[in-house]
């Protein structure tokens, strides 16, 4: 009798951990492990087990926490005293979620409903890596002599945005160099940005949007020769790149610059998006400092740069 009762009070109730195979995992593929359910003193009714898959992000100073997916691992079920529970686990993680970076982080949240009880919980850390073809680019600008600056790959309520700077050959031309990505059937879209020095006319931001074909992308050289052709040729036609609402296409026809299905940190037809940025950022979100729900007359920029699309 004094067993179900302090069971029901959370002593002595069932536990739950849960095992992940492996601590990271690139978008579109497979997580997978298993939850490991013990049995308590006495005997009770499961009434489900779930995980929730949590982002969690530094936005704008305000951290806030927001479930990306819910997932049902198992119905309801009876546990024995000490029994020990094996449930096995595999999710496709989505292609429209932000890669994990400085501020951007995620976990699972494992909850056992115990029927007239306390709930039982565990909470596990993931790194969402960037698939295959997407990390190529990361070494294709390193082998081109960029290096990522710290805050690279920071999401700003708009898109997550990558920012290199020149160690090697475009040293002396470039200050920076910077992207966002949209991953389409046949490969990736960058806008790409390019920042130059000052000139008597003050600052020049070049952008021009560069298609990589995954053929491409199976290529590390390939796809630095198509990146220094197209920083090269920014730098030798300025005029053609300057900033403005429509941006120069490279290599897989055209589009306007003002909203790009599939962008890092748009809408759901994206890998790195997929949260509407005004219900992310809204009043029903767990934001843990700062004022809560700032920024939700946000619209999607694929540069973040506030224009209007014409």
């Amino acid at each position: 009798m004094f067993k179900k009762m302090f069971a029901k009070l959370g002593v002595g109730a069932a536990k739950i951990d849960f095992v992940l195979d492996q601590p990271e995992v690139a978008l579109g593929d497979s997580l997978s492990g298993e939850f490991r359910i013990t049995g308590g003193s006495v005997q009770q009714k499961i009434n489900r087990v779930d995980v929730d898959l949590v982002l969690q992000l530094n936005l704008k100073g305000t951290a806030i926490s927001k479930v990306i997916a819910s997932i049902p691992v198992s119905s309801s079920f009876t546990t024995q005293e000490g029994e020990n529970k094996v449930i096995p686990f595999t999710y496709a993680v989505p292609n429209d979620i932000l890669i994990s970076s400085s501020g951007i982080s995620y976990h699972l949240a494992s909850r056992l409903d115990i029927a007239e009880g306390v709930d039982t919980s565990d909470n596990d850390y993931v790194q969402i890596l960037p698939p295959r073809k997407f990390q190529t680019i990361f070494k294709a600008m390193d082998a081109m002599g960029f290096r990522e600056k710290p805050d690279s790959g920071n999401f700003n309520g708009y898109s997550q945005e990558f920012e290199f700077f020149p160690t090697g050959m475009f040293r002396n031309e470039v200050r920076e160099v910077e992207f966002v990505a949209a991953i389409e059937p046949e490969g990736i879209r960058l806008l790409l940005e390019v920042d130059l020095p000052p000139s008597a006319f003050g600052k020049r931001e070049l952008k021009q949007e560069v298609f990589f074909h995954n053929a491409e992308l199976d290529s590390v050289e390939q796809t630095v020769n198509k990146m220094q052709t197209a920083i090269q040729d920014m730098m030798s036609n300025p005029h053609a790149y300057v900033s403005s609402h429509k941006y120069a296409s490279y290599g897989h026809g055209s589009r306007h610059g003002g909203g790009l299905a599939g962008a890092v940190g748009g809408l759901a037809a994206g890998m790195l998006g997929g949260m509407i940025i005004g219900d992310l950022m809204s009043g029903d979100d767990e934001a843990h400092s700062g004022e809560e729900g700032a920024g939700d007359d946000a619209s999607f920029d694929f540069f973040g740069d506030g224009e209007d699309e014409i």
